[in-house]
């Protein structure tokens, strides 16, 4: 008997703190909704510039309290922005996140640019190629016109405007690190092979070259970076 009093109460004090977590979780969260007749670059400059760490573009599809908690579950970044494939599409994203990691770790050197660029080329591959689903193999201009067609079609559609990009900050002793997360049906580059003749995977190449190092994540879904604190 006392043992299950004692497995009780134990089950009862990891509950406490899970509550507790997630309560905290949702006390440095801001759920967001940009409005229309609105500049959506200042909005979301704005936003970030908020005293939260997590950032929740809300739609009417999902929880957003439950979607936090997922999100943070394992480990807990110091900055997460999730953010609509819609939104992410139509602002300059990479450059409004980037001057919110400067303002809160203070990035050395050249890591501004740095980071600038690979946010800019991990975010447009995680929108086109992950939650858009379109293949970047044009190799005219009649196909290039046809791209951008199917781009303006797709963000007009629901099922796929509203999937979410989820952008996550990590401040390391020595490093930081970010990871770009979509909802498409993830991707490899066990094969990825740098070609500078080719108009395709040049984003990939830059990533490479101008972080520490990267890789993809377990889920097929999560490119992951690493910049060194260091200049």
């Amino acid at each position: 008997m006392p043992r299950l009093q004692s497995l009780l109460n134990f089950i009862k004090s990891y509950n406490t703190k899970a509550d507790n977590d997630a309560l905290s979780d949702s006390k440095n969260a801001h759920f967001f909704s940009i409005p229309e007749n609105r500049d959506i670059n200042e909005s979301i400059r704005g936003i970030l510039r908020l005293p939260y760490s997590f950032f929740i573009e809300q739609n009417s599809h999902e929880n957003s309290e439950q979607l936090l908690k997922a999100l943070v579950s394992s480990d807990s970044p110091d900055l997460l922005l999730s953010i609509s494939t819609y939104s992410t599409y139509t602002s300059n994203l990479s450059h409004l996140l980037t001057e919110s990691i400067n303002d809160r770790f203070k990035l050395n050197g050249n890591k501004y640019n740095e980071i600038k660029t690979c946010l800019h080329e991990a975010i447009i591959n995680a929108a086109l190629h992950g939650n858009l689903s379109i293949a970047s193999n044009f190799q005219t201009t009649k196909g290039l016109y046809s791209y951008q067609t199917e781009i303006s079609k797709r963000l007009n559609m629901d099922i796929y405007k509203s999937r979410r990009i989820n952008i996550m900050v990590w401040n390391k002793n020595d490093h930081l690190q970010i990871s770009v997360s979509d909802e498409g049906n993830g991707f490899s580059i066990a094969n990825f092979k740098e070609d500078f003749t080719s108009p395709n995977g040049r984003g990939l190449m830059l990533i490479i070259r101008m972080s520490d190092s990267m890789w993809v994540g377990s889920d097929k879904r999560t490119l992951v970076m690493a910049f060194s604190h260091s200049a």
